[in-house]
């Protein structure tokens, strides 16, 4: 199994991110598990939440430790470097110093947007195409943030 956390703020909109990859892993023909917290009404509230795929079905609804793969947006570093595995390929737009601490590979964004997030997280994890993200959403861009990723 395979999982994302993610860390930010309520302003980035990480839930439509969530959303759209989701459904889009989904596409791809993997199980998948995903939630974030609720507090989305109130605009630069801290939010967390996670996707898990995998070829079988997924039981767990805990939010997983040592994730593989991590979107940090926010200033919201320090509190994910816990939640990720060693070596674990990271997004951030913050400070990539604190990532070292799990020797992760982090790739530095200056944008933000869903359409972005969701092609550099594509790029990054492999568990779905830009032909599922656009099957999923009628959203235009996903092709950037995928080419910015190394």
């Amino acid at each position: 199994m395979n999982a994302i956390v993610f860390f930010g703020k309520t302003g980035y909109n990480i839930n439509v991110v969530i959303d759209i990859f989701a459904k889009a892993c989904f596409e791809s023909g993997l199980q998948v598990k995903s939630n974030y917290n609720e507090r989305l009404q109130q605009k630069g509230a801290d939010f967390q939440g996670f996707i898990k795929v995998d070829k079988e079905p997924i039981i767990s609804k805990d939010f997983p430790e040592n994730a593989q793969f991590g979107l940090v947006l926010g200033g919201r570093e320090k509190e994910s470097v816990k939640f990720l595995e060693e070596k674990a390929n990271v997004i951030t737009n913050g400070d990539k110093e604190i990532f070292k601490k799990v020797k992760a590979k982090t790739n530095i964004v200056n944008q933000n947007g869903v359409e972005f997030l969701c092609g550099a997280l594509a790029k990054m994890t492999g568990m779905t195409s830009l032909k599922n993200l656009k099957k999923v959403s009628d959203r235009k861009g996903f092709e950037e943030g995928f080419k910015a990723i190394k």
